[in-house]
């Protein structure tokens, strides 16, 4: 079996680092190793990791960076055939790099993007949140579970240090489109704690949604008209609140435009209530999806905004090797 560099980026992780490790150091996978880069924390985490005295765990400490500072080190450090790159709020649950490993006997694979889902799914959002996200078609991977052969990176290159969101898509995209195979399966599957509530869900996609800005620049392909006849009617319905100011009777426009936008996902909640064969949060899937809709659709108009004002370089777009 190839030899497995598992890349953990830790940026004040401390609650949660712990519990990350120890789940990979219980793997029975012959051949592993942990390389654990902490990415400047200020909250201990460093200590914690300098605890672990077991062989397979490297720990390297470096200067605040940020994710794709923090995954470049742990490039530079991997004697692995294969990198798995996993974030520091992640458990893994037993057989999980034997998961991965048998992804690539065989197929000729060289990325592999595993599902990632809740540690929390006792709580409603969470769990609805992560029908949302894996029992549906994905259009790409996971950023907190995605590994590539060491052959793809040495081609894709690094991440790029400037992008401070969505730089685990841009990887993904490059190598894509530098011909390597991917495969998204629902093995190996790493758990992590999702939004419990819709202003934490808003707020996480409002993060998010910087990165799928950047991503409209270096890959624009990604920016469908799909996606802008959906930022239209997010548009629409939110300036049509401006007409109740006008006229109290006119709230019947914007609440029928935002009907319109909840019952767009109801297939979806559908679909992937089907596929989890599990209906009890199928009501509110419509619903958090229209939270993520607008959070994304307000991150991005904001992070125009800011390259418009300067307050931030374009990305260059990417042109394959």
């Amino acid at each position: 079996m190839p030899r497995i560099s598992v890349i953990v980026s830790c940026y004040n992780k401390s609650g949660t680092i712990r519990a990350c490790l120890d789940s990979l150091l219980v793997q029975e996978h012959e051949s592993f190793e942990v390389v654990v880069v902490d990415d400047g924390s200020t909250d201990g985490s460093g200590g914690l990791l300098d605890e672990y005295k077991d062989p397979r765990v490297r720990v390297v400490h470096s200067s605040h960076g940020g994710a794709s500072s923090a995954k470049n080190v742990g490039i530079r450090q991997m004697r692995g055939e294969i990198a798995l790159f996993l974030d520091g709020d992640c458990v893994v649950p037993p057989g999980f790099l034997e998961d991965l490993s048998r992804c690539y006997v065989g197929d000729g694979v060289d990325i592999v993007g595993g599902e990632v889902r809740a540690l929390n799914s006792g709580r409603v959002v969470a769990k609805t949140v992560e029908l949302m996200q894996n029992d549906v078609r994905r259009k790409w991977p996971f950023g907190a579970n995605i590994a590539y052969t060491r052959s793809a990176i040495r081609k894709i290159g690094f991440f790029d240090d400037l992008m401070d969101a969505g730089e685990d898509v841009d990887y993904y995209l490059r190598g894509v489109k530098s011909g390597f195979r991917s495969l998204l399966t629902a093995n190996p599957c790493a758990l992590t704690v999702n939004p419990t509530s819709v202003s934490g869900l808003f707020g996480q996609r409002f993060r998010w949604a910087r990165g799928f800005s950047y991503l409209t620049e270096k890959h624009p392909e990604v920016f469908t008209l799909r996606i802008k006849l959906c930022y239209v009617l997010n548009a629409l319905v939110l300036l049509s609140i401006s007409l109740v100011t006008l006229n109290p009777i006119l709230v019947a426009v914007p609440l029928t435009l935002l009907l319109a936008d909840v019952l767009r996902f109801v297939p979806h909640a559908f679909v992937a209530s089907r596929k989890a064969r599990s209906y009890g949060h199928a009501a509110l899937i419509p619903i958090l999806r229209v939270v993520s809709a607008y959070a994304y659709f307000l991150g991005f108009v904001y992070d125009k905004l800011r390259l418009r004002l300067g307050l931030r370089r374009r990305f260059d777009r990417f042109i394959p090797p």
